[in-house]
Formats: structure tokens, C-alpha cells, sequence
């Protein structure tokens, strides 16, 4: 049995002890509502996990297909070597000059 799969076995060890003794699968630490097994601090990290990820592949995916990739405007980028079509290049760098000058 390599390293990786003893750890594996012994975390899901960990996780079925503190599901027994009521704690939370993934922290062990806090106590999920009643029917749950992951408290609600452990649901929301992976929940803000999933949208994080859904923006990324929303993102990935307009700058594939030719549009701006900053994700509010969706023009088509002028400059395709460019993630973001020149407005929205505009703008950003506006904003990082302002918080560079203050």
C-alpha cells in the first residue's frame, strides 16, 4: 500500500470516528445540523469552491471562444493576444493606477 493510500484510508478513519461522535465529516471539529453531515461553515467554504470554479470555466471558456474574459462586459477582444477587449483594459488599468497613487 504506497504512502498516499494509507493516508487516504486513515483521514477516512478520522472523518467516520468524528461522524459518530456527531462532529462534522470534513473538520471534525464543529456539529452539523441535524441530517448533515458537514457543518454549515465547511458547506459554505465548498459551496464558494464551486462558484469559484464556475467563474473560472465561464472565464476559460469566453476567452476561447473570442470574447472579453474580465466577465461583466462580453465584447468581442480586439487584440486576441489580450484576455480582455480594450475597454475593459482601460478601465483596469484606471483602477490599478488609483490604488497605486494611493
Amino acid at each position: 500500500m504506497s504512502a498516499r493510500a494509507g493516508n487516504a484510508v486513515y483521514l477516512k478513519k478520522l472523518r467516520m470516528e468524528a461522524v459518530a461522535r456527531g462532529l462534522c465529516y470534513v473538520c471534525r471539529c464543529r456539529v452539523p445540523r441535524p441530517g448533515v453531515r458537514s457543518c454549515d461553515e465547511c458547506l459554505a467554504r465548498v459551496c464558494s469552491l464551486v462558484h469559484l470554479h464556475r467563474a473560472m470555466s465561464l472565464r476559460e471558456s469566453a476567452i476561447a471562444g473570442g470574447q472579453c474574459g474580465d466577465g461583466r462586459c462580453g465584447a468581442m477582444r480586439e487584440q486576441l493576444d489580450k484576455t480582455a477587449c480594450n475597454a475593459c483594459l482601460a478601465t483596469n488599468a484606471a483602477r490599478r493606477r488609483k490604488v497605486k497613487k494611493s
